[in-house]
């Protein structure tokens, strides 16, 4: 585990977790890139998939087909995030998001079809856990084309 990127935070403004908590967790996933804000907020590239959230994202953790993990958390304002969603984001999230990459490092290659993102929402109340998987498109098949030959009334040939 490192940590690639962190931003310093104003004063009115929180992680979901701090960095000595986050290197206990998941001091044996070798892989795992942290970045604490290195985008202020989440964007997902399906608007559809964003619009269905009401409250803010906390954190997310992406599984490429690599097997490189990145882990994403975002500043929260310490007005909107108590002490009490940081409680259980370190008690109950974590440990949840921990068991989600465990599960993803133990898929055998022919599963990993896509990369996988696991969102964590603050609704205000509580946190909700959010799947996403991003099939990449395949490129256009390449048409094919079929030589024709034809022969005219006067017997010569054309394609």
């Amino acid at each position: 585990m490192k940590i690639s990127h962190f931003r310093k935070l104003n004063k009115n403004e929180r992680y979901p977790t701090t960095k000595k908590l986050l290197k206990s967790v998941f001091a044996n996933v070798e892989q795992l890139d942290v970045l604490f804000g290195l985008n202020r907020t989440f964007e997902s590239e399906r608007k559809s998939f964003q619009n269905k959230m009401e409250g803010t994202v906390v954190a997310s953790v992406t599984y490429h087909r690599d097997r490189t993990i990145h882990f994403s958390l975002f500043p929260q304002s310490s007005t909107h995030y108590t002490d009490k969603a940081t409680e259980d984001f370190n008690t109950r999230i974590m440990m949840r998001m921990k068991q989600w990459i465990e599960d993803q490092m133990n898929k055998p290659d022919t599963a990993l079809l896509s990369m996988e993102e696991l969102i964590v929402e603050w609704d205000g109340r509580t946190h909700l856990l959010h799947m996403e998987r991003r099939i990449p498109l395949k490129p256009p098949l390449k048409q094919q084309y079929v030589r024709r030959e034809a022969i005219d009334k006067g017997g010569s040939h054309y394609f």
